[in-house]
This record gives C-alpha cells, structure tokens and sequence, in this order.
C-alpha cells in the first residue's frame, strides 16, 4: 500500500468523460447544498442526499481513474474515518471509564489474523507478501534447479541469498545463495 502511494503516478483528474461527470458533480453539489443541505429543517431528505453525492462519487473514480487511485481514495477515507472516531471517543466519559486493556487478546487475534490470512495474500507493490514471479539463471546447479535457467516465485531475499518456492501455493521453499545466482529476472505480481 505504501508503494502504491508513494510511487504510483498522481492521477488527480478521471479520464474522459469522468472529468466532466466530476464537473457536473461540483455544478450540482454546490446548488443542493445551498438549497436542501439544512440537517435541521430536512434530515432524512439531507442524508439520503450527501449519501446519493457519495456514491456517485466513489463510482466516478470507480469507473474513470485508475485503480492505484481508487485505492489510494479508500486508505485516506478510512484512515481519516478511524481517527475521527478515536477523536470522537477521547471526549466521551467511557472512555475514562472503559477497561482498555481487555482488547488486548482482540487487537492480538486482530494482528494474527492479518498475518496468518491477509498479508501472504497482498500483492508486494502494496506492501505486502504474495510471493513475485522470477526467472533465475544459476551459476551452477542448486537444490531448486539442475538447470541453468528456471522459474520460480520470490518469497524473500536477504543479504545471504533468495527464499523461492517453484508454484505461488508451494509451501517447501528453496534457499538459493546469492552466489549460486547469475541473474534474476522479476516479473512483478
């Protein structure tokens, strides 16, 4: 996820037509919300609107940018969500009150969870660690590989060598010596 944000083009216009329906968007925003956007006078009637803006929203960037973009919008949203609502929480009584430390075992089953079922799972350019397509040529033979040339899926690498398995669902991995490796060639996820 990092990556994708750090390194991914900025695509801060949709394509076309995207721009123009994003044009029209504003128009008709800025009109409603001078008119109907008043929560005390028409609740019910101002949410189902912002709701109505927000899902057209969300399905102009869907539909007209780029898929590194859409995500990027879902992370700060949410992200922003998250501390709103800690915000939220740090001005109520119950959280004085509140036994904080019994969420420890949740956030704890939360964590190993991510990292027993989640994170093998996310493609590496966000972060995470779904092994990335290789081609290697060997210097000499090793125990993944009498050949000179193979392919395999890059699990880890360290200063020693590369962990690599020969299928993504492989659970017997290969460690290779940096110098038993003449070339790699990544393919990405």
């Amino acid at each position: 996820m990092g990556s994708a944000i750090l390194f991914s083009p900025i695509d801060f216009f949709p394509r076309y037509p995207g721009w123009l329906f994003f044009i029209i968007w504003c128009a008709v925003g800025g009109i409603v919300a001078g008119w109907f956007d008043d929560l005390n006078r028409w609740p019910v009637r101002t949410i189902v609107i912002k709701f109505i803006f927000y899902a057209s929203l969300v399905a102009i960037i869907f539909r007209y940018s780029t898929r590194e973009f859409f995500v990027q919008v879902i992370w700060f949203y949410s992200v922003g969500l998250i501390f709103l609502y800690l915000r939220s929480m740090r001005n109520q009584e119950t959280a004085k009150t509140y036994d904080w430390e019994r969420q420890g075992f949740a956030v704890l089953g939360m964590v190993a969870l991510f990292a027993g079922v989640v994170y093998g799972h996310i493609k590496s350019a966000y972060g995470g660690g779904a092994p990335i397509r290789i081609d290697l040529t060997f210097t000499h033979p090793t125990s993944f590989s009498a050949n000179k040339t193979d392919g395999g899926f890059l699990v880890e690498q360290d200063s020693q060598g590369y962990y690599v398995v020969h299928k993504e669902q492989d659970t017997e991995t290969h460690f290779i010596p940096r110098d038993a490796v003449g070339e790699i060639v990544f393919h990405g996820n």
